[in-house]
């Protein structure tokens, strides 16, 4: 759990930063790429890194000490020494798993609809354990109901193990009042993964999903076979797995 934890708020504080110093990934990328490069950069090695560079900053499985090079290089630019210095530095707030979160989850969701999807799921998460992670995707939208499906990384009923965390979610649906509700909702996700690296989206009535199962020889925190999951909802709420591939290992 506290890896997790760890990578997502190290994520949180990087894109903090780079919107305090005003940069762009984009302009990260480039001045990253060639102040950390004894060469010339060529400009098809800053769009490599750019989007290697986004990817680290949405995955759950980016190493830690990567992060933390990113960090380093941007609390040490000209541009965020200024602000310190100036006192106009936004103070970071780490995600502790637990119910004072909430604010915090909802103020960093931009999007109107988003946010009140997560108004409610964010509540129902942090009301039966810990969680974090959030993932929305939309299901269904049609002229009477709006549905969602939240998927959350979570510690159900405060275990505190290592064993004990895992994927949960809950579906979300519009009255035709436009109120959010959450209409289900399964604390033990059975996705077939220890853990979801990636939410690709729902296409043709299917879920799809990345993330990792265990090896011969993993470390309970450390799964290491990459593998894409396809899932299908049937008329009472339940999803399964009807197709699991193994696409890699992580290294």
């Amino acid at each position: 759990m506290d890896n997790f934890l760890n990578v997502t708020n190290k994520q949180r504080e990087i894109k903090l930063i780079l919107k305090q110093v005003g940069w762009s990934q984009r302009q990260f990328a480039g001045k990253y790429s060639i102040d950390e490069s004894d060469r010339d950069i060529e400009e098809y090695e800053i769009n490599k890194f750019q989007e290697s560079f986004k990817k680290q900053l949405n995955r759950k499985t980016t190493k830690l000490e990567i992060l933390d090079k990113y960090i380093f290089y941007l609390k040490n630019t000209c541009e965020f020494k200024k602000l310190i210095n100036s006192g106009e530095t936004e103070e970071f707030i780490p995600l502790t798993g637990l119910f004072e979160d909430y604010k915090i989850i909802l103020n960093e969701e931009h999007d109107t609809t988003y946010r009140k999807v997560l108004e409610v799921a964010a509540a129902y998460a942090l009301a039966i354990g810990s969680a974090w992670g959030f993932n929305i995707v939309q299901l269904e939208k049609d002229e009477f109901q709006s549905s969602f499906l939240v998927i959350w990384e979570g510690d159900v009923g405060h275990n505190h193990g290592s064993g004990t965390w895992g994927p949960a979610m809950c579906k979300v649906v519009t009255s035709h009042f436009g109120y959010y509700f959450v209409s289900s909702g399964d604390h033990y996700f059975e996705t077939s993964l220890r853990c979801i690296s990636e939410v690709v989206g729902y296409s043709n009535n299917e879920l799809i999903l990345i993330g990792y199962k265990y090896g011969d020889n993993d470390a309970n925190n450390y799964p290491s076979l990459k593998h894409k999951v396809r899932m299908v909802e049937d008329n009472e709420d339940k999803w399964s797995v009807i197709d699991c591939e193994y696409i890699g290992d992580r290294f």
